[in-house]
């Protein structure tokens, strides 16, 4: 066991090195202090409660966990959901409950999603010993001066964490995938921590979504853990640039939404379903203008897939929640209506990349609608909601390639037509709404 007097000198000599002129000769992080300090022998460890990643192994001679953060786990792939057909549509009065999924609205009826069980890490506690009469305390129990010397480390350590951690993160910008990756791997992880905490996400639910999007890219990768071995260095290393662009895109989100992921559930959708209701929007609209923005965010994301248990689901959640808000303050809806004497308008916009727009108009049966769209056709989807609910009524269009309709109305009420871009560039386009009586 060191005493006082041997260890004294080896924090002085980290403090000095710390505290050096030249930022060459300081040390390059935080965690490379706690390596030094860790190094210094010491009679025992004082309690701590460290998470553990399954498979990723302590460093060499030690009986203490790893530091490092929780790496990839194998992820279930979800089942394909089930046709829209058995749906009801959420212009009825009763709200379905709906799961989210295809980009044509179409979402399964679920049981209500608990939030998500934190199952990925461990966690283990040791506690610290109590010396029995004669027994020698260690030596930060002896020294009264090297224990403010470690008090004095600790503050330091904290600063030095906490300013390289932001100083890293105000340097890079969200673009800034080729800079994030030049860093060592102590700093991504450093700032990959610092920004979920940021955002207010748990990080182990945050972990296990990077690992659903990291599986999605590497599927070849599945059902295997990374080690810290040399071989997986360049996994690791693809593994943090995952979560890097991840925090990108939920940084896009409202402060508000991005908060909430990893605790959404059914009855949020419930009561956003009945929101939109409100504003003459039915179901199929508010999915298609949330899918929008989630599949340019996850183009691997087969379409197909039932995203209510994952962890995506979760951020299609929080997206949905922001398109919501928008359409509430007429962001992304606006509503068309004929003056006496007009029967044609004309409407102007631009399209952000996954950008939708939602136009309402309240039409009669027995009408003729003519809808002219001028834009790229191989980049836009329209979609052409009737009234009614989803279960019982056909769409007019749905997530077509189609710039041009023209026919007669079967039915009265609110009529719904929706515009998505699924270009990588910003869409401009010019919509035409022509209505003739009969």
């Amino acid at each position: 066991m060191a005493t006082g007097s041997q260890s004294q000198p080896q924090l002085g000599a980290i403090l000095d090195k710390m505290l050096a002129q030249r930022p060459g000769e300081r040390y390059q992080s935080a965690l490379e202090i706690l390596r030094v300090l860790d190094s210094i022998p010491r009679g025992f460890a004082p309690a701590f409660s460290q998470s553990l990643a399954p498979g990723y192994p302590a460093p060499p001679g030690s009986n203490q966990p790893s530091l490092a953060r929780p790496l990839p786990v194998a992820v279930a792939k979800a089942p394909a959901s089930p046709s829209s057909a058995s749906l009801l549509g959420a212009n009825s009065g009763s709200v379905p409950d709906l799961a989210p999924g295809s980009v044509s609205g179409s979402m399964p009826g679920t049981e209500p999603v608990p939030p998500p069980t934190l199952g990925l890490v461990q966690t283990q506690v040791v506690n610290l010993p109590n010396p029995s009469p004669g027994t020698a305390h260690p030596w930060w129990f002896n020294a009264p001066k090297t224990g403010m010397l470690v008090g004095v480390s600790v503050v330091i350590m904290g600063f030095l964490g906490w300013f390289g951690a932001h100083y890293l993160m105000d340097r890079l910008s969200p673009a800034g995938e080729n800079q994030f990756g030049g860093l060592s791997e102590a700093q991504r992880q450093e700032i990959l921590l610092e920004r979920s905490q940021n955002l207010g996400i748990d990080y182990p639910f945050f972990t296990r979504l990077v690992n659903e999007v990291f599986y999605l890219r590497h599927p070849e990768q599945q059902g295997r853990l990374l080690t810290q071995s040399p071989e997986d260095e360049v996994w690791r290393k693809r593994w943090d640039q995952t979560a890097n662009e991840l925090l990108n895109r939920l940084e896009s989100l409202s402060p508000a939404s991005s908060r909430l992921i990893g605790t959404y559930d059914q009855r949020d959708l419930k009561t956003w379903i009945r929101t939109a209701n409100r504003l003459n929007l039915s179901s199929r609209a508010l999915y298609d203008l949330a899918d929008a923005q989630f599949y340019y965010w996850f183009p691997e994301q087969p379409r197909t897939n039932d995203l209510s248990e994952s962890s995506l689901g979760q951020v299609w959640y929080g997206i949905t929640r922001d398109r919501l808000n928008a359409l509430e303050n007429s962001q992304d809806l606006e509503r068309i209506e004929f003056q006496p004497g007009t029967d044609r308008q004309v409407f102007q916009g631009t399209l952000e990349p996954g950008g939708s727009k939602a136009y309402v108009l309240y039409l009669r049966q027995e009408q003729d609608l003519q809808m002219a769209l001028q834009t790229l056709p191989e980049s836009t989807f329209v979609s052409i909601y009737p009234p009614g609910n989803a279960g019982s009524t056909e769409p007019v269009l749905e997530d077509s390639r189609r710039l041009n309709w023209s026919g007669r109305l079967q039915s009265s009420g609110y009529y719904e037509l929706v515009i998505v871009s699924d270009r990588l560039e910003p869409l401009d386009y010019q919509l035409t709404i022509e209505v003739e009586e009969n």
